[in-house]
């Protein structure tokens, strides 16, 4: 962390190494700080899982004492004190408790410490990853489904990281929910910055896909790289079968507020989108999309008001109401068109409040990715849809966040390809100064994605 990010006392923090716990199953990950110094070190406690009992040991933080994010009670370990070097990779989370609650955790710690004897655990150098992150993303999940409400926080935030896996893009919320961009430290070495020196040790883990190559030799899986020369001949002709996996290894990466990129650089990282798009333009974009993948769209009388479109799977057929206007227009068919894309073929037989939920989910992130404001009601219909669906005990968050990473990139592609085709040229200051007036919604132009390549 900078000088303007140092924790301080009251700061909830994430480890982004476990810290072996005594006795505390679940923790090690998550930890409030007691006391810091001016070198960045921290004193910190273990923050547990709202299902410990609280005992003499512990004690409880309501969830109206923690200001920010903070969803249930917290439960802080007495018994156990952390010192935490300030190369150990923690990252401070977007909630911290009141100044009051501070006061009264001290006053508990010191009283207790008074009384008990307490494990002291000095923290140096990181140990290396555990997979107890996975259990932390399966619980994030966990949390959407008994709170939806918290999904559309994500639902935003996961927007910015598309290149990457649903998984991924779990694991950079969890560590550091103020990410904005993350790449690898040989991805930003390519952009040519680099990885501010006090921030080495403060990475992110993410995992990338890896293939690698093996034999069989005795049952067991060897790896080429062991086979003996004879092995290698026998591999070389064929007589030698070679099995190809995929294993995921971890990955260091860093926020772009941890390199070397100035501020004024920022906003040319942030460019997204298309440039100066509006709600007709998005509209026809899509049609022409859905068209050009043999899905038929029509415009009809539908006789109702409250619909909207609708999607025919049997016909493979959009249908958008002529009643609706340009704005609500590419709303609706960007819903219709994601029905088309996640539930034709893919997933027909799902209960229908889980395609709702989906189709609604995506087409509000490719809303969101071209620069549109998203109203509430839209917002609405995706927490109604999750809600009803978290009922369901058959229904899988993870299985419906990779469906809709995956397809958020093959539409998005496409889509972009037809507006740049659409889409007007830049206009003139005075043209720019009209449209701003009639509060169409406006984006930099598209520059190239830097996690193309990661």
């Amino acid at each position: 962390m900078n000088d303007t990010q140092k924790v301080q006392p009251g700061d909830l923090i994430y480890s982004g190494a476990s810290v072996a716990l005594p006795n505390i199953p679940g923790s090690g990950r998550m930890f409030v700080v007691v006391e810091t110094d001016s070198q960045g070190n921290a004193t910190v406690l273990p923050v547990s899982s709202v299902r410990r009992v609280v005992s003499e040991s512990t004690y409880l933080v309501e969830k109206n004492q923690v200001e920010g994010r903070s969803m249930k009670n917290l439960i802080v370990s007495l018994d156990v004190e952390v010192h935490m070097s300030a190369k150990w990779p923690m990252l401070r989370q977007p909630m911290h408790l009141t100044s009051e609650a501070v006061t009264q955790l001290l006053e508990a710690r010191t009283g207790y410490k008074e009384q008990h004897d307490v494990t002291l655990i000095h923290t140096d150098q990181p140990v290396g990853f555990e997979k107890e992150l996975f259990e932390q993303v399966d619980e994030l999940y966990t949390n959407f489904k008994n709170d939806p409400q918290q999904f559309l926080d994500y639902l935003a935030f996961s927007s910015k990281f598309y290149e990457y896996s649903a998984r991924n893009q779990a694991l950079i919320y969890r560590q550091n929910p103020h990410a904005t961009f993350v790449a690898s430290r040989q991805g930003w070495d390519k952009l040519k910055y680099s990885i501010r020196p006090e921030h080495i040790n403060r990475y992110l883990i993410l995992f990338r896909p890896e293939e690698r190559t093996y034999f069989e030799r005795d049952g067991h899986l060897i790896t080429i790289s062991k086979a003996t020369a004879e092995e290698r001949l026998k591999i070389a002709s064929g007589e030698l079968e070679v099995i190809h996996k995929t294993k995921f290894v971890e990955m260091k990466a860093y926020d772009i507020s941890q390199t070397t990129c100035p501020i004024e650089d920022y906003p040319k990282i942030y460019s997204k989108g298309q440039a100066d798009p509006a709600h007709d333009q998005l509209y026809l974009a899509v049609k022409r999309t859905a068209e050009l993948s043999g899905i038929q769209v029509m415009v009809e009388d539908v006789s109702s008001i409250a619909l909207g479109g609708y999607y025919n799977r049997a016909k493979d057929l959009i249908v958008i109401s002529d009643k609706e206007n340009d704005t609500r227009k590419a709303l609706v068919m960007l819903h219709e068109y994601s029905h088309a894309l996640l539930h034709n073929t893919s997933a027909p037989s799902l209960p229908r409040e889980v395609k709702e939920f989906e189709a609604q989910t995506l087409a509000v992130r490719l809303m969101q990715h071209y620069g549109f404001p998203i109203p509430h009601n839209e917002q609405e219909y995706i927490v109604s849809y999750l809600t009803v669906a978290c009922q369901n005990p058959a229904f899988k968050m993870d299985e419906s966040l990779n469906r809709l990473a995956k397809q958020f990139i093959y539409a998005k592609d496409r889509i972009t390809a037809q507006l740049n085709e659409i889409a007007p040229q830049q206009p003139e200051p005075a043209q720019q100064t009209q449209r701003q007036s009639k509060n169409l919604p406006r984006t930099a132009e598209i520059s190239e994605n830097f996690l193309m390549n990661l």
